[in-house]
């Protein structure tokens, strides 16, 4: 069964066209690949606008942007992170440590924790080393 686009005037397959319930057939009026080049032609000519909507949204929807994150990173809910750096027991901005190699989840640290690790490339020998320094030169 065949169906004509109304902005190619091309008749293409009902695969070609995106289902909408609002429609008496159920279909989108333009085909996919009409609907592809108008959305790619309406975002660059709309850039600059549509960049500070999204701006003005992700500020106004800080955990809805975290949740988002946290799904599509690592595929976990914000409820499964843990409220506390399990190094320093910090409250405060709660990150996801996890191996860059593998991408698996070691688990839950403050920003300054999963920074320090991130400084010292994630190496347990140069952590050791900077321990033994700051003994040494305790007062």
């Amino acid at each position: 069964m065949l169906k004509r686009c109304y902005k190619c005037g091309v008749d293409k397959s009902l695969d070609e066209f995106v289902a909408n319930r609002n429609r008496e057939d159920g279909l989108q009026a333009w085909c996919k690949e009409c609907m592809r080049l108008y959305r790619q032609k309406y975002n660059l000519e709309n850039r600059d606008e549509l960049r500070l909507n999204n701006k003005q949204w992700r500020d106004a929807n800080p955990d809805k942007v975290r949740a988002s994150n946290l799904r599509v990173k690592y595929g976990i809910k914000p409820e499964d992170v843990s409220d506390r750096c399990q190094v320093c027991s910090s409250t405060k901005k709660i990150c996801v440590d996890h191996d860059h190699i593998t991408g698996k989840i070691r688990g839950y640290l403050c920003h300054a924790c999963n920074r320090a690790l991130g400084c010292v490339k994630d190496n347990p020998d140069t952590l050791i080393e900077l321990a033994r320094y700051l003994k040494k030169h305790e007062d």
